[in-house]
């Protein structure tokens, strides 16, 4: 992809050009129209202001995912008294006499989340119950106060081989709300934008659930756009926008996004428990 400069084809076969055009050009345009705003995927400012606690969920959350799911990933609900024993978490298969509990091994990483891998495979065609323990406003055991998530497993399935295919939307220009460093969540600036879109492939599908997704811009993590929402996107979908300032609002410490030039845009999927990680074609 493109931002700014004068526009022009990509490079390559594998290379789309998506024209973010940046510059004094658009001047005469916003002397001439009343700019429509158009909004990131990016929750509202008070939702990164947040409170002191940190909110529990798994990966995945619901749905169907392949019986042969190596691990769940468990994000503890965590308050000022620090994240829970990361061992204080249970796998449960629901029967029709009730809960049976899957032994578990559980791995803290660096970023707080917690990997829970089952001892043995994961019954095909069957519910399950992840539980979590809860420091915030919870007595920090696996009890009625944790944190909880169901799903079903399916068949197994291969592992993907491809996230899908990537793409860019159109290039548009008008308000985008990003991150600041000027003390606020959020702010609003006039931007050059394009939506990040994933079509999962056939192989990832059935593993929509589990994987999780981070965009890569030049081979660096593009957290700007999601930057108030936390850990990466799950499944396929929108995940965003990739932008290039055209001009700031009253914040002169937003974030500019790219900067004029060339870019090469590329979604990263990884899977709790899983060694490999996938990518997309760069655009």
């Amino acid at each position: 992809m493109r931002a700014g400069g004068s526009g022009g084809s990509g490079v390559g076969a594998s290379i789309v050009a998506h024209p973010l055009w940046w510059g004094a050009a658009w001047s005469a345009v916003f002397a001439a129209l009343a700019i429509v705003a158009v909004l990131s995927s990016l929750r509202p400012a008070e939702a990164c202001s947040g409170g002191t606690c940190s909110t529990g969920s798994f990966v995945p959350a619901s749905g169907d995912v392949p019986a042969n799911l190596p691990a769940v990933l468990w994000w503890p609900r965590a308050g000022v008294t620090g994240l829970p024993d990361p061992t204080a978490v249970g796998l449960f298969r629901v029967t029709s006499g009730g809960e049976v509990a899957v032994t578990v091994t559980s791995e803290q990483q660096q970023t707080g989340a917690v990997v829970v891998r089952p001892a043995s495979p994961l019954d095909p065609d069957t519910d399950y119950v992840v539980r979590g323990a809860n420091t915030c406003d919870g007595s920090g055991k696996v009890d009625a106060t944790a944190t909880q998530a169901s799903f079903h497993t399916g068949a197994t399935s291969p592992f993907p081989t491809t996230p899908g295919t990537l793409t860019l939307g159109a290039a548009t220009v008008g308000q985008l709300q990003v991150s600041t460093v000027s003390g606020g969540c959020s702010t609003f600036i006039t931007a050059a934008q394009s939506t990040i879109t994933l079509t999962p492939s056939a192989d990832a599908t059935p593993w929509q659930g589990a994987l999780q997704y981070t965009v890569l811009v030049d081979g660096n993590e593009w957290r700007e756009y999601d930057s108030l929402r936390g850990g990466p996107p799950v499944g396929g979908g929108t995940f965003g926008v990739v932008y290039a300032l055209c001009a700031y609002g009253d914040d002169q410490g937003a974030d500019p996004g790219v900067k004029p030039g060339q870019h090469s845009v590329v979604i990263r999927a990884t899977m709790a428990g899983w060694s490999t990680s996938i990518e997309t074609a760069p655009i």
